[in-house]
């Protein structure tokens, strides 16, 4: 059973704690994180959720996302995260701060951007988490949100990540090109 901190309107932690099930109590807020992984071409990784999940099941998203769990912060969520839905330790490329922070109608959601050297062979998609992998232009993405087969974020969102992903500096995670069980590359 996983449980969720609260926090108030200013993002302070209130002490309270929720199921992860339950509804976010009116006056309360939870905190979310989503990671997006680029290759050099400016290209994100992006997965398709797996049919069993709750929320947007087979609908494609960004690289990783996921709730932060109670005692976590945001960048523990966010390694954490990245290790269980696509097999990546990111430990030393997530930074302490989010790039870019916001708010929605039930909590906060921090956005943490890293631009990865090639295409590591050793991501793989966690069957539980996640159906298949694949890299995609901002355009392709796009086309999936307006095709209703991808989770419909607002275009100034996706616009908005790459735009910030151009001021990344480049890592490199072990080799330059990168395969995936039952996904094609892009």
């Amino acid at each position: 059973m996983e449980f969720l901190d609260l926090y108030s309107e200013s993002r302070q932690k209130s002490g309270k704690i929720i199921q992860r099930s339950q509804k976010v109590p009116k006056g309360s807020y939870r905190l979310v994180i989503h990671v997006c992984v680029f290759d050099p071409n400016g290209k994100m990784l992006i997965q398709k959720r797996s049919q069993s999940k709750k929320l947007w099941p087979g609908m494609w998203d960004v690289s990783v996302a996921g709730g932060v769990k109670a005692g976590e912060n945001a960048r523990q969520a966010a390694i954490r995260e990245c290790q269980a839905e696509i097999g990546a330790d990111l430990n030393d490329l997530i930074k302490g701060q989010p790039d870019f922070s916001l708010s929605f109608s039930e909590g906060f959601d921090d956005f943490f951007l890293v631009t990865l050297a090639g295409r590591p062979e050793s991501l793989a998609a966690q069957k539980s988490e996640v159906d298949s992998l694949c890299w995609a232009s901002k355009e392709e993405i796009m086309e999936m949100i307006q095709s209703s087969t991808f989770i419909p974020y607002q275009f100034s969102l996706i616009d908005l990540i790459f735009a910030l992903n151009k001021d990344h500096s480049i890592y490199q995670l072990n080799s330059q090109s990168c395969e995936f069980e039952n996904s094609e590359s892009v």
